[in-house]
């Protein structure tokens, strides 16, 4: 084989492009084997650690001892079981969900009927709608701003132009 033969197959093999599928695939894949080698590691460290114990204390606890601990393990994961369950589909999280935030704003839009509601006041669970206020006394003349209609919380959000459209 020439000199010129093997430069031009060294330079076809750096134009081959991978596929678009394989290039989206590849980093998760080697990410996933690394991992998999790490944790195979890591249990076989974990089975020569355990395994004295496994041989020689766990036979020496008492059967009642062991199933009140399984029986406290279990209580245990019910009840982490169940505080996840009320914060994913407890009433804040359903309320949340049915509005969209405008970060650049700082309220919340109700995602059906446009209603804007005060953020601060979402968060505590209330739905406080904003209203229009027009301030005068500045400098500039008078503001427009929207304000939560919570008495106790007094949010102000600024007002863009197209916040209400003309029927």
């Amino acid at each position: 084989m020439a000199y010129g033969d093997l430069q031009s197959t060294r330079s076809s093999i750096r134009k081959m492009k991978l596929p678009e599928k394989v290039r989206e695939w590849w980093p998760l894949a080697l990410i996933s084997g690394i991992l998999g080698g790490i944790g195979t590691l890591l249990t076989s460290i974990y089975q020569d650690a355990v395994g004295p114990f496994l041989a020689h204390v766990l036979p020496a606890v008492n059967n009642k001892t062991l199933l009140l601990l399984c029986l406290l393990l279990f209580l245990v994961c019910m009840l982490m079981i169940a505080w996840v369950a009320f914060i994913a589909f407890g009433d804040k999280a359903r309320m949340m969900r049915n509005y969209e935030h405008l970060e650049t704003r700082g309220f919340w839009v109700h995602r059906k009927t446009g209603k804007r509601v005060c953020g601060n006041c979402l968060i505590k669970g209330i739905e406080s709608p904003l209203t229009v206020l027009s301030v005068s006394g500045y400098r500039s003349g008078s503001v427009i701003l929207w304000v939560c209609g919570n008495k106790d919380c007094d949010k102000r959000y600024p007002f863009e132009q197209g916040d209400i459209k003309a029927d």
